[in-house]
């Protein structure tokens, strides 16, 4: 039995005059000073842009920082109009059993790609995330003929049937949407399957990518929940709930950085949603970056040099559990 889903991981937003990534857009609009009630997306696919009138794209969760509960709220994209037959976002899944020649580890790993809203395969950490440089004026949709060149995405499917190809971002915001979901919509055994691909390193799992920062070398993301942050000037100062070698561990962000940064709103949101929230939320921290230690203060800085690496999740303390700090 074959089922025909749609599976969008990229839209035209008529408001940033880009193709980007659902996560793209929750950073958008997030940082605009005053945002518009929703955004407005078509599909950008060739196919769907022959058509007569634009395809809808209907975005959702994208409007509020992104939040660790329970359930982990994943922001995603889902269709409003019928696309186009040939539209690349047309997945068709096959039912039947694995074929003989599939190992156990890739049957996991095709499950898991079908559960997982936008999983993430391959990740470059070297370089931020840019989206694509559409060559048509803001508002408007590319024309034929034109390539929206940036992240790499799952195009077509294998010849069963199922979802193929490459799913490639240096997003890191992207990356831990992915992790978070993953953790929380796939069994034990799908979620110890997933392989990462990491340029300039090699392939891991994705378990092994992400580190708790007390036990962290620095080689992957670390992750950690912060005690509560602490404000200078326009910057802020996260301290960890947990310590590294027995010794505190600081990330600070200095005012001047976070000014530079093209999203400070959207860093900014998180923080100030803690903030404000009188002790009953709390900020957890994944970041790219590396440990210093000051003998000045006895503790340890975790060094972001580029705030594109840095990710925060805001969490409600009424369900905080220690396995998830």
């Amino acid at each position: 039995m074959t089922t025909k889903i749609t599976k969008i991981l990229k839209a035209w937003c008529v408001e940033v005059g880009e193709e980007i990534t659902i996560t793209q857009a929750r950073r958008e609009y997030l940082s605009l000073e005053s945002p518009p009630e929703r955004f407005t997306f078509y599909c950008n696919d060739p196919a769907c842009r022959k058509l007569p009138e634009l395809v809808s794209i209907v975005g959702a969760n994208y409007r509020f920082p992104a939040q660790e509960n329970k359930k982990y709220v994943a922001p995603y994209f889902r269709s409003k109009d019928e696309h186009h037959p040939d539209c690349q976002w047309l997945v068709q899944l096959d039912e039947k059993k694995p074929t003989s020649d599939e190992k156990p580890e890739e049957a996991l790993q095709r499950m898991a790609r079908r559960k997982v809203n936008d999983l993430i395969t391959v990740f470059d950490p070297r370089s931020r995330a840019t989206a694509a440089v559409i060559t048509t004026q803001p508002g408007t949709i590319a024309g034929h003929g034109e390539s929206a060149a940036g992240e790499g995405s799952i195009r077509g499917n294998t010849k069963n049937g199922d979802i193929a190809g490459e799913n490639r971002t240096s997003d890191l915001d992207r990356l831990v949407d992915s992790y978070l979901e993953a953790t929380q919509t796939l069994t034990h055994a799908e979620f110890e399957a997933l392989r990462l691909k990491i340029i300039g390193r090699g392939n891991v799992s994705y378990r092994d990518y992400f580190h708790w920062v007390g036990r962290s070398d620095g080689s992957g993301v670390t992750y950690g929940g912060i005690s509560k942050p602490e404000s200078y000037g326009y910057g802020f100062d996260l301290i960890f709930f947990d310590k590294y070698q027995r010794r505190p561990v600081h990330l600070y962000v200095p005012s001047k950085l976070l000014r530079a940064y093209k999203h400070h709103r959207f860093l900014k949101s998180s923080v100030d949603e803690v903030l404000k929230s009188e002790g009953r939320k709390y900020l957890k921290v994944f970041c790219l970056g590396r440990f210093e230690f000051s003998s000045q203060h006895d503790s340890w800085n975790l060094v972001v040099d580029d705030l594109n690496h840095l990710v925060l999740r805001v969490i409600s303390k009424e369900i905080l559990d220690p396995s998830m700090i």
